[in-house]
């Protein structure tokens, strides 16, 4: 504790030199403090100020704050004697004080400072209230708090931002706990006692607005925690390991670079929405019931299973099998528990997220689409013990439901009020490199403890580097695809059931489904057959809602690949989506009749653009991973591959390679 004290003096005047020396180390991210990685711990910790460019501003400003108000002498300490045994601390002949010690035996830590005159003034002051009990007034003046154990032994205050530690957590205990857990809080907005996901706003017109947070917002929403001679982060993080928590610095992150293909001379099409119109800005959206909107691509659908499996299984090794789901419903009963109030306000808040500002959110409208008979867009899969009126605790697992359900809600409505606000403008457009299907690269995150996968990573960035452009394994975890015809290299593919949290790639790789119908294409050109004399071939990844060519037509329908063959003067643009069809409901669902509805957008575009009518065919193809005998129940008559594939579906498993040829044949 005197060791914290006597440092107070050294911001002082005479030390002035010394402090914005100090100062500047902090922000240049150079003062040899490293971590268990040998990187700086202080090398990217305060990216605002960096941002603002200032710097020597702000080394002249703490100065005046902090020093120059200290006389050559050093601080003042008032031991408060009448109160619950404080120590005050003040600035030079300043009578507001600056901080507070509140510890065990206050006298005799005022004692031991005594013993330092050449650092600290200490004064005794009869004096009848306690400062530690107005730290968390609004008006508070109070800017430092030095205490001890009594911090784990129950107290509250939302105005923490810093914590620095000393020999605490050395010894064995649930002491850094109760410290993190009982002292430290995040009021959070409307005392949500959470991060925000953005501001609040008031708005007469529909109650609480919300604008999207900017990238600051997390710095006053984070805790800053330094520690000195003490084991507590190491015990912290044991902790949260033990809970299935990893630490961000548990993760290596990598830059895979994109090699970009040269694009043919005679211009690739593509469809798209003019830059000049914005939805956002044109228009307002107002949530509504599922009956006012087509919401395209079937119900919303929720499976609750996997998130009970992981409630009953944390901490327990168990095996489960479940032969069967459950449909339910949020019935009136369940939902007069609920507290629609606080839904709205997490709708709000995804509204926040999202950047929809202009989506108007109705208070009442979540307990009306909740509610019979408007309750009709979703299907959801549950344990019935889940909705059991047995235990009062479960009040708050149906509020999380019906905030899941909301949510899928909200963005399948915005999303088809987007497209069908933006469908009548869209057109024909030549593909150029600054399309936002193409990517500059790739960011990797790997688990420290994936030696293989990280060694394996770093082969891959030099192979590509050096112009090695070929398959290429990482690790037995996924792997590095190169395809001439695709328009950039590499494809990343990871092999399913790998935990995001040991290796994760953004944009997302590539799952089974599509790195076989990569692979398979990519076989079939290399056979060169004679359907392709005189073509040209090209594949695109085309990305997810937001960027890539997607479809209000089909339900917000987004491909995962266009295919272009250019064949005399003509050309053919394929939408090709490989995906299981298990769950699709059977040939009406809007993505298996898109290779009809796609003929009425051509009909359109044509009319548009009269000079490219005639020479750009648009087709959509369904390759299925789903086995044939799974979904032949469909409708009647329809036993066979060749009965599916007249609705341009393909089966990958029972047709090899083969299917490929069926897409080639439109362009005969």
């Amino acid at each position: 504790m005197v060791d914290i004290l006597s440092f107070l003096p050294l911001l002082a005047e005479t030390n002035r030199k010394k402090t914005l020396g100090d100062i500047r180390k902090l922000l240049s991210g150079d003062t040899g403090l490293l971590d268990a990685r040998n990187r700086d711990i202080f090398a990217e910790a305060f990216p605002y100020l960096h941002g603002l460019g200032l710097s020597e501003k702000l080394c002249s400003t703490t100065s005046c704050r902090g020093c120059s108000m200290l006389p050559p002498a050093g601080g003042c300490m008032d031991y408060l004697a009448g109160g619950d045994g404080e120590l005050a601390l003040r600035l030079g002949t300043s009578d507001e004080p600056f901080g507070v010690v509140n510890v065990g035996d206050a006298k005799k830590v005022a004692e031991l400072c005594e013993q330092h005159p050449d650092l600290l003034i200490v004064n005794e002051k009869s004096f009848g209230t306690s400062l530690f009990r107005t730290l968390n007034e609004r008006d508070s003046k109070l800017n430092l708090l030095i205490g001890s154990k009594r911090f784990s032994e129950g107290w509250n205050s939302y105005r923490v931002s810093t914590l620095g530690l000393m020999y605490v957590g050395q010894n064995e205990g649930s002491e850094i706990i109760q410290l993190f857990g009982r002292g430290v809080r995040l009021r959070g907005y409307a005392h949500s006692l959470k991060r925000c996901q953005g501001y609040p706003l008031g708005c007469a017109r529909s109650g609480i607005e919300w604008i999207a947070k900017d990238h600051q917002l997390p710095l006053l929403e984070t805790l800053n925690v330094f520690g000195v001679k003490s084991d507590y982060m190491a015990r912290f993080n044991d902790f949260l390991e033990g809970e299935g928590i990893r630490k961000p610095d548990d993760r290596m992150a990598f830059t895979i670079p994109v090699r970009l293909n040269k694009l043919p001379t005679v211009p690739l099409i593509t469809v798209r929405v003019p830059d000049n119109i914005n939805f956002k800005k044109e228009t307002e959206a107002t949530l509504g019931l599922a009956s006012e909107i087509n919401l395209g691509s079937g119900h919303v659908v929720l499976d609750w299973y996997p998130r009970v499996a992981s409630k009953v299984s944390k901490g327990v090794s168990q095996t489960q099998l479940v032969t069967s789901l459950h449909q339910q419903r949020l019935s009136p009963a369940h939902l007069a528990f609920i507290d629609f109030d606080a839904i709205y306000l997490q709708l709000q808040q995804l509204k926040a997220e999202r950047g929809w500002h202009n989506l108007n959110l109705g208070r009442e409208l979540a307990r009306a689409l909740l509610s019979p008979p408007n309750d009709d867009w979703y299907i959801l899969y549950a344990p019935p013990e889940v909705f059991e009126f047995d235990r009062f605790e479960k009040v708050r697992e149906w509020e999380e439901i019906a905030v899941a359900l909301l949510r899928k809600y909200c963005d399948r409505f915005y999303k088809a009020k987007k497209d069908a606000y933006e469908a009548p403008f869209r057109e024909y457009r030549e593909l150029q490199l600054d399309d936002p299907n193409f990517i500059a690269e790739y960011k990797v995150l790997v688990d420290q403890s994936e030696k293989l996968i990280i060694q394996r990573i770093k082969e891959l960035e030099r192979n590509i580097s050096n112009g090695l452009l070929h398959d290429f394994n990482i690790g037995g975890r996924g792997e590095a695809v190169f395809f001439d015809q695709h328009l950039y290299a590499p494809l990343l593919h990871l092999r399913k059931g790998v935990d995001s949290d040991l290796f994760n790639i953004t944009p997302v790789a590539l799952n089974e489904g599509e790195r076989d119908f990569v692979m398979d294409l990519r076989t079939y050109y290399q056979t060169k057959p004679a359907i392709l004399e005189d073509k040209e071939v090209y594949l695109l990844r085309n990305q997810s809602k937001g960027r890539g060519v997607g479809f209000f037509e089909a339900g917000n329908f987004y491909p995962d690949f266009i295919l272009w063959i250019l064949t005399a003067g003509e050309q053919h643009v394929i939408f090709v989506d490989p995906k299981g069809i298990l769950r699709c409901e059977g040939f009406n669902d809007p993505k298996l009749k898109f290779h009809q509805t796609i003929k009425e957008i051509e009909a359109k575009l044509a009319h548009k653009d009269p000079v490219r009518a005639g020479k750009i065919f648009l087709h959509s193809f369904v390759v299925s991973n789903t086995p044939l005998g799974q979904v032949r129940w469909w409708s009647e008559g329809m036993a066979t591959v060749e009965d599916f594939a007249k609705r341009h579906v393909l089966f990958q498993k029972e047709q090899g390679v083969s299917y490929v040829e069926r897409m080639f044949d439109v362009a005969k």
